[in-house]
């Protein structure tokens, strides 16, 4: 690894492009394949529409009840159907994942009127998770596996709850900071004890030669931290508590060799490599989880993306390519909020595969040195 970021021999770009704004979490939407906004025009405000989710959600409830799952609650919809939250019958809260059957055979989703592909596959996600969460080597560091059940309309994939959106929390925490409630240098510790879970996480499923495809704050949960109010108001998290996990296996694949090269261009624009970006060939498909990891880091630390896309028609990922994240970070007026081993990390992990992005390996043993 060296200490400054890579120069693509490959990209003749106007080293003076202009440098965008720090993209912070306020206008930063959490990326799914439609919007929030689309999923509520399309699926919750025709009361023909609201009537019939309805109905469809109480057969879901009288179908988790019949399997031992109680005080069920719908946390959000998904393209194929819904994540809900229930007790088993040792009271213990577990996270259901259902999809309709017809869909899912179909490969589609239907958003306003009309159909959509969809690459997610709930039957390959639940035997993913269950061959790798099935196992003493399995990290706490990833959701597990508990029971996969077909009824006559829905498949029910229920795992362990993990917690909350860890992109909501990281929303929180920059706001705190904004707000002076909390101390940045306290979270720079915080960030040592997620990334270190993280990389974990992905160590594990790379050892087996899984690759996520879908590596994003979105996709991991982290548990209700204890907090700490001191006497002047500001916060303090208790670091021994914090536990995150890697969630929603939708999009992962099992390779049959340790070259995971694959030409399945899928996952959140924002955290993709440029790899994926450009969709031209196949691309190493651990290379692009790292390159996802780095994105999570980065927005752990800055509270924003470094990007919008890792292409060359992206003002800062230019930037970035002909300077260096550090002088980004500098004119964001943010350089204080990553440590230099952080820049080293950034550095390793924001190149191109032909430039020799760093693989899960080297990142572990060098974030083992800080953590």
């Amino acid at each position: 690894m060296t200490s400054h970021s890579p120069i693509s021999p490959e990209s003749p770009i106007n080293v003076d492009a202009p440098i965008t704004d720090l993209p912070s979490w306020q206008n930063f939407v959490p990326s799914n394949e439609f919007t929030d906004a689309e999923l509520q025009n399309a699926m919750g405000c025709r009361p023909k529409i609201e009537l019939n989710e309805c109905r469809q959600d109480k057969k879901i409830c009288n179908v988790m009840e019949k399997i031992g799952l109680t005080n069920a609650s719908k946390i959000t919809k998904t393209l194929q159907g819904s994540i809900w939250r229930a007790n088993d019958r040792n009271n213990k809260t577990v996270c259901v994942k259902v999809a309709d059957q017809q869909l899912y055979k179909d490969s589609r989703a239907v958003i306003e009127g009309k159909s959509y592909d969809v690459l997610e596959d709930i039957c390959l996600e639940q035997s993913i998770v269950k061959y790798v969460t099935q196992t003493k080597q399995c990290p706490n560091s990833i959701t597990k596996y508990i029971k996969f059940i077909k009824s006559r309309t829905n498949f029910f994939f229920i795992m362990e709850d993990g917690g909350n959106s860890l992109f909501d929390f990281v929303q929180r925490v920059h706001q705190y900071i904004a707000d002076q409630f909390l101390d940045i240098e306290h979270w720079k510790k915080a960030v040592r004890v997620i990334l270190h879970q993280m990389v974990e996480a992905i160590a594990y499923i790379h050892s087996l030669n899984i690759c996520h495809f879908d590596i994003s704050l979105e996709n991991w949960l982290i548990n209700d931290v204890s907090v700490d109010i001191l006497e002047n108001g500001q916060m303090l998290f208790d670091l021994s508590d914090i536990r995150v996990k890697v969630c929603d296996f939708g999009l992962a694949k099992k390779f049959t060799s340790d070259a995971c090269m694959s030409t399945k261009y899928c996952g959140k624009e924002q955290y993709s490599s440029p790899e994926v970006i450009d969709g031209c060939g196949s691309f190493d498909a651990k290379a692009n989880d790292i390159h996802c990891l780095g994105v999570c880091a980065f927005m752990l630390v800055t509270g924003g993306p470094p990007w919008a896309r890792a292409h060359l028609s992206d003002d800062n990922y230019v930037f970035t390519k002909q300077k260096s994240i550090a002088r980004m970070l500098k004119l964001w007026k943010i350089g204080h909020y990553a440590e230099p081993y952080m820049i080293h990390l950034f550095n390793s992990v924001f190149r191109t595969e032909k430039m020799g992005r760093a693989n899960i390996g080297e990142i572990q043993q060098f974030i083992a040195k800080y953590h």
